[in-house]
C-alpha cells in the first residue's frame, strides 16, 4: 500500500526544515517554502510516496527518479515536477547533490487568480513525464551567473 505524506507530516518529520516555525497557511490561503538541496539531500529526501502538495524540484547531481511504476536516470541537470497524483521517490547516486526545491499546496495556487486546478496544468498532468532536462546553453548561463 502506497502512503500519503501530507504537509504537516513532511515538517514534522523533517524539524530542521521549518526552524522558525512557517505557518502551514504562510501565503494567505495555502503554503509554500524553498530549500537548498544540497543541505536537505545530506539528510534524505524520503521514502516512495504520495504526497498532498506539488513540488518543483532543480537537480543537480545524479540520481533516479522512481514514479507510477517507471523511473528515469538523472545524470544532468534536470527540473522535476511531481504532484499528489502520482507517488515517488528519489535516489541519489552521487553525494554531490546540489539544486533548490519549491513545496506548495493547491490552496496556495487556488488563492491566486488561477481558479483552475494544476492537475490540469501540462507540467503536473498524471501520466506525462514529470522531468525536463536542461539544455546545455542555459545551464552554462546558470553556472556562470551562480559562480559554480
Amino acid at each position: 500500500m502506497i502512503t500519503t505524506e501530507t504537509i504537516e507530516e513532511f515538517y514534522r518529520s523533517r524539524p530542521y526544515a521549518n526552524p522558525n516555525g512557517l505557518s502551514l497557511n504562510n501565503a494567505g490561503a495555502g503554503h509554500i517554502n524553498i530549500f537548498s538541496r544540497n543541505v536537505w539531500s545530506k539528510r534524505g529526501e524520503g521514502g516512495y510516496a504520495q504526497r498532498d502538495f506539488y513540488k518543483v524540484s532543480l537537480v543537480i547531481g545524479e540520481g533516479t527518479i522512481n514514479y507510477a511504476e517507471k523511473w528515469i536516470a538523472i545524470d544532468r541537470p534536470a527540473l522535476i515536477f511531481s504532484n499528489p497524483l502520482v507517488p515517488y521517490s528519489w535516489e541519489a547516486l552521487s553525494s554531490d547533490q546540489e539544486g533548490w526545491f519549491c513545496l506548495f499546496t493547491e490552496a496556495f495556487i487556488q488563492s491566486r487568480e488561477n481558479r483552475g486546478t494544476l492537475n490540469d496544468s501540462p507540467l503536473f498532468r498524471a501520466g506525462v513525464t514529470m522531468c525536463s532536462f536542461l539544455v546545455r546553453p542555459r545551464w552554462r548561463r546558470y553556472r556562470r551567473s551562480s559562480g559554480k
